[in-house]
């Protein structure tokens, strides 16, 4: 039995259609060994988002808003149900202990692909896990075909005043990153 969830996702205005459809969410799959490469030899590259690949959701509306009003320009907000089915939790302590024995297990080859990846200073821990939770989700797919579906997290996602020396580590609330776009149905615009 799989688990929807409500999932807000902020955005511009002018990305989104006067149609909502599902084709707004078309996701793009980047192998992260390649980006590396890519990246290596100066050629166009995307790092991966703290939680891997993919299109992003937050569990609360607010965060969402927080999340988009940092970026300048007329925002809007889309809700979504988010199919769950083969979705890592990477709050789930049996899962994080066998996580850390493979992050363990590939940190060498992880840090030469980060080193490739050109990062930001306040990115740099969410790249390198980025990096690692796709090696992971290839693992599981070569050895176990599994089709990992998304990845959540609960996380803090700052206000727009924040400084980044003042985040907290206390979560205030569940993101998605979503790695299939059709998982992502009904989706609305909220006004808000």
């Amino acid at each position: 039995m799989s688990e929807v969830s409500d999932g807000f996702h902020g955005t511009k205005k002018i990305l989104v259609n006067n149609k909502i459809s599902k084709d707004y969410f078309q996701i793009k799959k980047y192998d992260v060994i390649q980006e590396a490469t890519n990246a290596a030899n100066h050629r166009r590259s995307k790092n991966p988002g703290s939680l891997g690949y993919g299109v992003y959701f937050f569990s609360k509306f607010e965060m969402a808003k927080e999340f988009i009003s940092k970026f300048p320009g007329d925002d809007t907000i889309l809700q979504a149900d988010l199919d769950l089915e083969n979705c890592i939790d990477l709050d789930d302590e049996d899962f994080q202990d066998s996580y850390h024995i493979y992050r363990k297990k590939v940190e060498q080859t992880a840090q030469v692909h980060f080193k490739n990846f050109s990062v930001r200073s306040n990115a740099k821990q969410n790249v390198y896990d980025g990096i690692i939770i796709e090696l992971y989700i290839r693992e599981l797919k070569k050895k176990q075909q599994i089709e990992v579906s998304s990845v959540k997290k609960r996380t803090y996602t700052p206000s727009k005043d924040e400084k980044s020396e003042f985040y907290s580590n206390v979560p205030n609330g569940t993101e998605y990153c979503i790695r299939l776009s059709e998982i992502i149905t009904n989706t609305k615009e909220i006004v808000g």
